[in-house]
């Protein structure tokens, strides 16, 4: 069974008020580590059942949340001003990455669902409505890996919401992205100013010499989709380290934090601490975030939590081909149940 989604709206939201103008800002090294120039794409379920004293237009009859989120993101980019610009490749830098600070805004799409939010399970697995309809179109002007940030809003019958979001990793990693995605949510709720302000200040990341090494290839892999949800007694707790201080002076024989993109390289991405969970337009907290997986290049598992009131973790895969897919999810049920 399918349900309707319509794109009422499709335009840039610039900055409010004024931007610095004509400033290019550089990127540090992490940032032009190939293959990580991609886009990351959420979805982010509000079920809408009470607004919030304050909140930008609240008692008007006309208010939506789309209406909200969209002047809320209008105020955000006066502050987070390089999200209203572009990425471009200058010849004369020899073609490395930056982000120029044109103030053009960021794409907005408004849409509408006709279904109730619980007629989709709150996008709970497996999703009835496909992705690619609650996620904005991209701009047929701009490139999509050129414009920061997309963002649409669909708002279903219930009065519930999903705030479809794609933005390019090179402008914010996550815990970037969701201090920005709080700073629209603080503005909707009318706040005079975001309650974390923003500072580019990525020339303190260390620049260590690189290692000679050819560009890794970026195959395509054909991977398949695989979801799990953990207690939180079968939750495995691992500790990471590494030598970060030695690495930034380039005290190594070789790269620990070079990236392959072959089939038995694995990212592992915890969405479960970035910020999501919190933000709030003026209608609570969401009721579920969906990360999806990056690239067909990467094989990833994405640790994100299941639509409330569910409690523990949700583990997104897409690191297996099909041959390889009734196995993988054997062991990861058998894990889940803790055999």
């Amino acid at each position: 069974m399918g349900f309707a989604v319509t794109r009422t709206s499709k335009s840039l939201v610039a900055p409010s008020s004024p931007t610095p103008a004509g400033e290019t800002l550089r990127l540090s090294c992490l940032d032009r580590v190939p293959g990580l120039r991609h886009l990351v794409l959420s979805l982010h379920a509000f079920d809408g059942a009470k607004r919030v004293d304050g909140a930008v237009g609240e008692g008007e009859a006309a208010a939506s949340p789309a209406s909200a989120v969209r002047e809320a993101l209008g105020k955000a980019l006066v502050d987070y001003y390089p999200f209203a610009g572009r990425f471009l490749e200058p010849e004369e830098e020899g073609g490395e990455v930056r982000v120029a600070c044109t103030g053009e805004g960021a794409w907005f799409v408004e849409a509408t669902a006709a279904c109730s939010l619980e007629d989709v399970k709150h996008l709970d697995h497996p999703m009835v409505i496909p992705k690619e309809e609650l996620l904005p179109e991209p701009s047929p002007d701009v490139p999509a890996l050129d414009m920061p940030l997309m963002m649409q809003v669909t708002e279903f019958t219930c009065g519930g919401f999903v705030v479809g979001l794609i933005s390019v990793h090179t402008i914010a990693d996550g815990l970037g992205a969701g201090q920005f995605i709080n700073a629209v949510g603080d503005y909707a709720r009318g706040l005079p100013k975001p309650r974390v302000s923003p500072v580019w200040a990525r020339d303190l990341i260390p620049d260590p010499p690189r290692m000679p090494a050819p560009p890794p290839k970026l195959e395509l892999l054909d991977l398949r989709e695989s979801t799990v949800d953990l207690t939180p007694d079968h939750i495995a707790k691992a500790r990471l380290a590494g030598d970060v201080a030695r690495w930034a002076v380039g005290g190594f024989a070789q790269d620990p934090y070079e990236l392959r993109f072959t089939y038995d390289s694995l990212f592992v991405s915890d969405w479960t601490r970035l910020g999501f969970l919190e933000a709030d337009y003026g209608w609570g907290a969401p009721t579920h975030v969906v990360p999806f997986s990056y690239h067909p290049f990467m094989a990833v598992a994405v640790i994100g939590t299941p639509p409330a009131p569910k409690i523990g973790a949700r583990v997104m895969t897409m690191c297996v081909e099909e041959a390889h897919l009734p196995e993988f999810r054997d062991q990861m049920n058998a894990f889940a149940a803790g055999k």
